[in-house]
């Protein structure tokens, strides 16, 4: 049994390194293909990670306690209320329509202004509106043209901007044609001037909020509503729909991108192999002479190993600098966040770690199977 004191490991260690820049243009083969294995494990990895984060980081915007509901053809606020009693208590209600908007009472364009009560648009302003939120007021979203305007006409009418609706980026959401609800919308105003303004208390959308987080149950509670009671034109968006699609999508993306994750991690661990079987050849002699001269097969097997653990680590680092390098690139002309799921990439890692050390045991045994003078031969066939 071998004693691994300091005295011996420094020893293994330095002889570790004489050897590794001995053989160095066969090392520098090595080290250029696993490390440009490593690289892809990483970045392939961290890109399915980032994804799924920032595909969770948007979600939220979709609130899992709010089942979104659009008629078709509208409907009178006592009579919804009515009817989703048994759902739920809490409602908000808003009407949406093309109305002429201007920052002058002489002209204007159509824009989407909706109307809406002030629990709905709490949900999606970051603002206090206390008891502002009254008669002839706006606020708009950040994105519309009157953004920086202190006054709008709509149709004529006076209304004074009272606050700014910031927009949530969900640039993945968007992608996949999952927007939230009332993110299309330019200018929010009061529902009951909208009430006034279009002669017809009856609105087109409803904000259902619940206690407990949406299920299928839920949804399926508030189609049943619907159906019994002759409304079968209508569109409901929760987070759930959000969350089931974007699963999907990501699953999709994962089976392509974990496919190159497992084949990158395959190929590391092939040229570990074929690298460990090349160095043993092209060292036949340094090794035949060492056993020839007496020295331990065990003592031989365990300076490969750390040979290898050295050149693995080196490989790692390389790789770690120049994935960082390359995943900072991509952050900056992409304005993405990129995140490094350190477990996976361990796990993969190791596994390379556990072929190369195996590939060194099981060619080491073949080898020191060998009469040392036909390995100087050249006869290890």
């Amino acid at each position: 049994m071998l004693s691994f004191n300091m005295t011996t490991l420094h020893y293994y260690l330095k002889e570790a390194l004489l050897n590794i820049i001995e053989n160095r243009r066969q090392n520098f083969a090595f080290l250029v293909f696993l490390s440009l294995s490593f690289i892809g494990v990483i970045i392939t990895d961290s890109l399915i990670y980032s994804v799924s984060l920032k595909a969770e980081e948007e979600l939220k915007v979709h609130s899992d306690k709010v089942i979104f509901v659009k008629f078709y053809r509208p409907k009178a606020v006592g009579y919804i209320m009515e009817k989703f009693i048994t759902v739920s208590k809490v409602l908000s209600f808003s009407k949406n329509a093309f109305l002429y908007v201007s920052d002058t009472p002489f002209s204007g364009e159509l824009f989407s202004v909706n109307g809406i009560d002030k629990l709905g648009l709490n949900m999606g302003y970051a603002g206090d509106l206390n008891d502002k939120y009254n008669g002839n007021v706006a606020v708009v979203n950040e994105s519309s043209p009157f953004v920086s305007k202190k006054q709008i006409f709509i149709n004529g009418v006076p209304f004074k901007i009272i606050g700014v609706r910031l927009n949530s980026k969900t640039d993945f959401l968007d992608s996949l044609g999952l927007k939230a609800s009332q993110s299309d919308e330019h200018i929010f105003i009061p529902l009951e001037t909208m009430f006034k303004m279009k002669l017809d208390n009856r609105v087109n959308a409803v904000q259902i909020f619940l206690d407990n987080i949406v299920t299928k149950r839920d949804i399926n509670n508030v189609k049943r509503v619907l159906y019994d009671n002759d409304i079968r034109k209508f569109d409901i968006v929760t987070s759930l729909n959000a969350k089931e699609t974007v699963d999907r999508v990501l699953e999709r993306f994962s089976l392509l991108t974990n496919s190159v994750y497992v084949i990158l991690t395959l190929s590391a661990s092939v040229t570990c192999f074929i690298l460990s079987k090349r160095s043993f050849y092209s060292r036949r002699v340094e090794l035949s002479l060492k056993i020839i001269h007496g020295t331990e097969k065990k003592e031989i097997t365990v300076l490969i190993i750390i040979e290898s653990l050295i050149m693995l680590s080196v490989c790692l680092f390389i790789s770690i600098i120049h994935a960082g390098v390359i995943m900072h690139i991509i952050k900056y002309f992409l304005d993405v966040k990129i995140s490094i799921r350190t477990t996976m990439i361990t796990i993969s890692l190791a596994y390379v770690l556990l072929v190369f050390i195996s590939a060194n045991i099981i060619f080491g045994r073949l080898f020191f199977s060998i009469n040392p003078v036909n390995a100087i031969k050249g006869k290890i066939e």
